[in-house]
C-alpha cells in the first residue's frame, strides 16, 4: 500500500527502506572519504576511493543479505507430493533442486525483515531474485566472498597511500572491475538470449501508464521498479567499471620513476 506518490510513483514502505538504506551507504562513504582522504587528493583518487567504499557496503550487507535468505530462508511445498522430486521447482531445471531439498522453495520470498522485503521489491523487476536461480546465487557467491573484501581493500589501498592510485591497486581495481563487468554480463545475458521471461521489459521507453503490467501476484508493477533497479542499479556499477580501468590503465602504463623524479629506462 502505497503512502503518498511522486508524480506517477507509489511511495510504499518498501521504497521508503530501500532509498533510506542506499541513502545511509552513500552517506557512510561521502563520510568516510571525508575522514579519511586528505583534500589535497585528486578527483581520480577520491571517486574511485568513494566508489569501492560504498561498491563494498553494498556487496557485504545488501546481496550478503540476499544470500543468507537463498540459503537459510524456505518454505515446505504444500501439499506435500508423494514423490517430491515431482514438486515445481521454478528456478531450476527439471529434476535439479536448491541445496539437493526436492521438498522445500529457498529465497527472499519467505524471508522475514526489511532486507527480506527490499529484496522482494527488487524481484517485482526481475523475479529471479525471489528464489534460488542457480546462475544469479553463484555469481552472488563470488560477489560477496570476493568482490566486496577486495572493494574494502581498494579503498584501503587508497588510503593507506594518502589518496593516490598506486600501480599494485590499479591492478586489483582492474581486476574488481572486470568482473563487476563479466558478472552484469552473465547476469543479464541468459534473459537476453531467451526473450526476457523474468525480466519486467513491457515497456522500455518508460512512458505513461503503459510502462505499467501485471506480475504473477496481479500486482501492477510500475516503471519505478525497471528504472530504478534493472537500469539505475546494474548500469551504475558499469559505468564505475570502466571508470576504474580507465583510470588504472593510465597508472599502469605511466613509466616509473626513480626517487630523484627520473623516469627509469
Amino acid at each position: 500500500m502505497a503512502l503518498f506518490h511522486i508524480g506517477d510513483f507509489p511511495i510504499d514502505p518498501i521504497t521508503l527502506y530501500s532509498i533510506t538504506t542506499f541513502t545511509t551507504l552513500l552517506l557512510v562513504s561521502f563520510l568516510a572519504l571525508h575522514l579519511l582522504l586528505p583534500r589535497t587528493a585528486s578527483l581520480a583518487p577520491r571517486l574511485l576511493f568513494f566508489w569501492h567504499t560504498f561498491d563494498s557496503l553494498v556487496h557485504f550487507i545488501l546481496e550478503g543479505s540476499f544470500l543468507a535468505h537463498t540459503f537459510l530462508s524456505s518454505t515446505p511445498i504444500l501439499p506435500a507430493p508423494r514423490d517430491p522430486s515431482a514438486a515445481i521447482h521454478p528456478l531450476t531445471p527439471p529434476g535439479v533442486f536448491w541445496l539437493n531439498d526436492p521438498a522445500r522453495l529457498y529465497g527472499v520470498k519467505f524471508g522475514e525483515g526489511w532486507l527480506a522485503g527490499m529484496w522482494r521489491d527488487y524481484a517485482r523487476a526481475d523475479r529471479r531474485w525471489e528464489g534460488a536461480d542457480l546462475t544469479v546465487v553463484s555469481l552472488e557467491v563470488l560477489t560477496v566472498v570476493v568482490g566486496a573484501p577486495l572493494a574494502a581493500g581498494i579503498a584501503w589501498a587508497i588510503w593507506q597511500a594518502g589518496g593516490r592510485v598506486q600501480r599494485k591497486t590499479a591492478f586489483w581495481i582492474t581486476v574488481l572491475a572486470t568482473g563487476e563487468i563479466y558478472g552484469s554480463w552473465m547476469t543479464f545475458a541468459p534473459e537476453w538470449f531467451t526473450g526476457s521471461p523474468n525480466l519486467d521489459i513491457s515497456n522500455p521507453i518508460f512512458l505513461g501508464d503503459a510502462s505499467r503490467r501485471l506480475d504473477r501476484n496481479d500486482v501492477p508493477t510500475d516503471r519505478r521498479h525497471r528504472w530504478c533497479y534493472l537500469v539505475s542499479m546494474n548500469f551504475v556499477w558499469i559505468v564505475f567499471a570502466v571508470y576504474g580501468m580507465y583510470i588504472s590503465y593510465g597508472v599502469l602504463t605511466e613509466e616509473p620513476t626513480t626517487k630523484a623524479g627520473k623516469k627509469t629506462q
